[in-house]
């Protein structure tokens, strides 16, 4: 009696019926190059990035396809609204690491037609690197530690425009402790003042306005850390 084997055969998918669009994604544009199964050309159009027109898009792709879809397009400063929406509308979409996109030497012509195309033979080809997309929460705290930081930059220059500014005028802190806070620079002082008339004009207290806000960007990090 032949003993029944336990391996259970998974049906065979068929990379040749797989339809591979490429995207070049801007601002206000989209340009897409379709590999559909035994074409040697890409079909090629141009969509708008609105909501409405990115679910066009979809069943377009959709439509086209006689099988299986796989989208992709480079990761850039568009972000990846863009995958989301694709995939709310049920399409798959991948997004790639441009500084690992395979580059032909000699090649000097650039155009969004061209990067499609090329999007699309290389993903085709398996030559791709996939880049982790963040969730929506994960994208909120990271433009929060973002933002924290660049109003750290912003209070450290404004801190070095005021000191370069005494320093300018002969305005040096002579004493002994260090400075910690706004208050102990002389230019807020009731007493500072210079002679000329328009020296007279009080530089803008911008630091402490920055260090609010830097410290309420730290207070809600540290709630979404929590």
């Amino acid at each position: 009696m032949r003993r029944q084997s336990r391996i259970r055969e998974e049906p065979v998918v068929n990379a040749n019926d797989t339809t591979w669009v490429g995207m070049d994604a801007h601002k206000n544009s989209i340009k897409v190059a379709v590999l559909l199964p035994g074409q040697p050309e890409p079909v090629e159009w141009t969509e708008d990035t609105t909501v409405e027109a990115v679910r066009r898009l979809g069943r377009k792709l959709q439509r086209l396809a006689p099988g299986e879809v796989q989208c992709c397009y480079e990761a850039g400063p568009t972000g990846y609204a863009l995958q989301r929406q694709l995939r709310q509308a049920g399409m798959p979409c991948t997004v790639i690491a441009p500084s690992l996109t395979p580059v032909q030497p000699g090649v000097r012509i650039k155009t969004d037609r061209r990067d499609a195309r090329k999007l699309a033979e290389l993903f085709r080809a398996g030559l791709l690197t996939e880049v982790h997309p963040p969730s929506e929460s994960d994208e909120a705290l990271r433009d929060l530690c973002r933002c924290r930081d660049d109003v750290r930059v912003d209070l450290l220059r404004a801190r070095h425009r005021l000191s370069k500014f005494l320093l300018r005028r002969h305005c040096i802190y002579r004493q002994v402790s260090p400075i910690r806070s706004p208050s102990q620079f002389p230019v807020w002082g009731p007493c500072f003042g210079f002679s000329e008339g328009p020296s007279r004009v009080p530089p803008r207290p911008g630091a402490p306005r920055l260090r609010r806000a830097l410290a309420f960007l730290a207070d809600r990090s540290s709630c979404w850390a929590q």
